[in-house]
């Protein structure tokens, strides 16, 4: 059965049940495609497409290109790039400067699902980083030029699910599904401590300031 959740009092978005998800993807942004809409809300899902939507939720357009489920959504805003990643182990990185909304590159590497996908917080326009779930890497790309810059080889022994940077950007938190968290010094790509007490997976990261 359709499952709905409610973004404001008038708007709502569906997600429809899959046997294999039932996660939506999605990231909220300033429209760079019509200066009548003020939002635009990005969506991706496991029918393979990422849907660009006003604040009210009607679909605008559609980005297609991806060969399996929309895993992960960046919105880069200083550069007007929406970066996606998916279970067929590619990234790609799409233009929101015109109503084309091309994609300009696919970044090809990880060799399993991308899980999260995280702006450099020093260098929001022109690098950002990727983690795959089984490949035990993530990796930082150059926006502009869709090269990898540096590969970090994650000492986790499950899944790494999520990404995030901490008070001090330099230090990178990745979870995992063997229950810990790791952080990093982004800039030399050295492990510094792990994190440990859930008893279970752990899917999701967030920082307080």
């Amino acid at each position: 059965m359709p499952k709905s959740f409610r973004i404001n009092d008038s708007s709502k978005i569906q997600i429809l049940t899959n046997e294999k998800t039932n996660r939506i993807v999605w990231s909220k942004a300033k429209s760079h495609v019509q200066n009548k809409n003020p939002s635009l809300i990005f969506t991706g899902s496991s029918d393979k497409i990422i849907k660009i939507r006003t604040h009210e939720a009607n679909s605008i357009k559609k980005l297609q290109g991806h060969t399996g489920t929309i895993t992960a959504l960046l919105h880069l805003s200083e550069c007007h790039r929406l970066i996606s990643g998916s279970s067929d182990t590619k990234i790609k990185i799409w233009s929101l400067l015109n109503e084309c909304n091309e994609c300009l590159k696919t970044l090809e590497g990880h060799q399993s699902s991308i899980s999260s996908l995280v702006a450099l917080p020093s260098d929001n326009r022109n690098k950002f980083i990727s983690a795959s779930q089984f490949d035990k890497t993530f990796r930082i790309w150059s926006v502009e030029g869709g090269q990898c810059l540096k590969i970090i080889h994650d000492s986790n022994s499950g899944a790494t699910s999520s990404l995030i940077f901490g008070a001090k950007h330099e230090e990178l938190f990745t979870a995992s599904w063997d229950r810990t968290i790791k952080v990093w010094n982004i800039q030399s790509g050295k492990f510094l401590l792990t994190l440990r007490g859930h008893s279970s997976w752990i899917n999701c990261l967030m920082f307080k300031k």
